[in-house]
Order: structure tokens, then sequence, then C-alpha cells
């Protein structure tokens, strides 16, 4: 086993696959590291080993770990465990569904043609078919134009699920690692005058350091577009040292990646610029989710520890025919 990447005291990334033989040496890590991320190692039967890890806070997401979902009652020290777009099945362990307000049951990945939301909004039956749906991520109630945009002011988080109504809600996991964030901080606020049309789009947007979901319920099957608004305002653009963090992420829809490492400044060309991504997509089931995924890249400090992950500031969701 060899480790690779170790970008702050609070991270060790494992960047080969992990027997069994040695998950073992984990245990050393996570004492020395307090923390282990093994995003995107592949592994694949690590969970039966669990038991030996003593870390506070532990990263296996994206790994295509499959088997039934772990009892982590023995993990007293553990405070934060992602395992989000992994391929676990089986019932959910009491000791997991005990940590309901920390805990994100909704799945973060959906693979290709799967997009089922299943018993997680069983509550919300749909009332009637719609064929659009506009969303000013983490900010108020906006109108442009006649078009109105839904408010997305709720709290984001580690784990958090938000079936705003019956049509649609959002979920996010994800933790900062390396910087003690609140719930506030998953939404981002410009702290400048923005000159932009329709600033009231931008002037907050959602973010998170892993993933979150956008999942519009309730819409009549068939072909969409999807446009996706950004503006960067976290980074700043004035040439000095704010001025050089990129924040680069994913977009899948409909759990197709459509745009792989979209930087948002260069996208725009500067920052507080606004670029709008347009997609088309196909609506089966009534269902259309569109998801953001922080891969690794870009950079993690600039202008301040835990400056990484998506970052998005509107979705418009429009049907190809008439209702």
């Amino acid at each position: 086993m060899s480790n690779v990447g170790i970008k702050r005291p609070c991270e060790c990334t494992i960047a080969h696959d992990i027997s069994l033989e040695n998950v073992s040496r984990m245990h050393e890590l996570s004492e020395a590291f307090h923390a282990i991320s093994l995003r995107h190692t592949c592994l694949l039967s690590i969970l039966e080993q669990f038991s030996k890890l003593s870390s506070r806070a532990g990263d296996l997401s994206f790994n295509k770990l499959n088997g039934e979902i772990p009892n982590l009652d023995g993990l007293t020290n553990v405070e934060v465990m992602c395992l989000t777009g992994n391929r676990l099945n089986g019932n959910i362990p009491d000791g997991i569904k005990g940590r309901q307000s920390r805990t994100n049951l909704f799945r973060s990945f959906s693979e290709e043609g799967n997009l089922e939301l299943g018993g997680c909004l069983e509550n919300y039956p749909c009332q009637k078919d719609r064929y659009s749906l506009h969303i000013n991520c983490g900010g108020e109630k906006s109108t442009v134009g006649n078009v109105v945009y839904e408010g997305d002011q709720y709290e984001g988080g580690a784990a958090k699920f938000h079936p705003m109504i019956d049509y649609w809600g959002f979920s996010s996991t994800g933790h900062f690692w390396d910087h003690n964030r609140t719930i506030n901080d998953y939404i981002a606020q410009n702290v400048s005058v923005l000159g932009m049309n329709h600033s009231g789009l931008y002037t907050r947007a959602r973010l998170s350091p892993l993933s979150f979901t956008y999942y519009g319920r309730c819409l009549a099957d068939g072909n969409y577009t999807v446009k996706i608004h950004f503006a960067e305002i976290i980074i700043r653009g004035n040439k000095s040292f704010h001025s050089l963090g990129r924040q680069i992420f994913n977009v899948y829809i409909q759990g197709k990646l459509e745009s792989e490492d979209f930087d948002i400044v260069q996208a725009a060309q500067g920052v507080e610029k606004v670029v709008v991504k347009e997609f088309k997509a196909v609506v089966k089931n009534k269902t259309l989710e569109v998801r953001f995924h922080w891969a690794g890249k870009g950079t993690t400090a600039i202008p301040s520890r835990g400056t990484y992950g998506p970052l998005i500031s509107a979705i418009s969701v429009e049907s190809g025919f008439n209702a």
C-alpha cells in the first residue's frame, strides 16, 4: 500500500487498491492524520474492515463499494462518514437511523437511466404534471421577465435532504475536511455590488465540498432544455493572491456526465460575470436530476481554506412541447 498527495495534516489520500490483508494499516494512518480520504480509489470490499478504523472522519465516497450497508455503531470516535456514490444495498442499520438529524439517505449519484426516487418522497405525491422549473439556487424568490424563480434559502450541510414541495428539492452531501464551517457556509454570499443584469440570481449561490443534486418531479415525460446559471462570486478578480483560485467541478444531468472539469472563471472569462450553459435532457418517470460533483480538481485554499466544490447560481428547465 502506498500513499500520495498528503495535502494537509487532516487528509491522507490512498492511491492504490487496498486488500483486506493490509487494511489494518489504515488504523495507523487514521491515528496519525485523524481523517482518511479514500475517494476515487475503486475499493470493492473494505466495508468488512470498518471496525479497524478509528479516525474521527472518513470519506469513502465514489469508490464503487459494494455489499450491505455497514453498521457504524462500533465507530465511536467517528463524527463524519461519507459513503456517497457507492453501490451499497440492504436494510439501513438502526444505528444509522438513530442519527436521522445528521443523516442523508437520499442517494447523491444515479446510474444513468435509473432515476426512481423511491421512498424518499412517498409523502409528496404529484398533484399535476408540470412543464417547467426555475430555481434561484441559494437565493430568494426572484422574477425575471415573466419567469418566477423559486427561492432556495434552506440551510445546507454535510448531510442534508430537503424535499421543498411536491415537485422539487435538493440533496447535499460533503464535509469541509480542512475548515470548520457552519451550515450557513453552504450558501455563498457575494461581497461586492454586482453589475450584471438580473443580479438577484447571482448575489447568492449554492455550494458543496463534494456533491449536491437538484431534482424536479411531476414533470411530464418528454424532451427538456436545462439551463444552468453560473457566476464566480467567491474568488476575486483584483490580480492579487485571492484571484488565483479555481473552482472546478463536474455536471451530470439524468446521471450522464455533461460537463467535466467545468471552470466558471474560464467559461465566463472573469469573475462576477455570468455564463449560462444549456443542455438537452429527456424526462422519464416524471423525474429530472441535475447533479454537481467536485472531483478533487482546482484549488482548495484560495481566497481562504475550504474554497472548493461546485457553485451554482440558478437552474431553469423548460419543456420542448406545450401542456
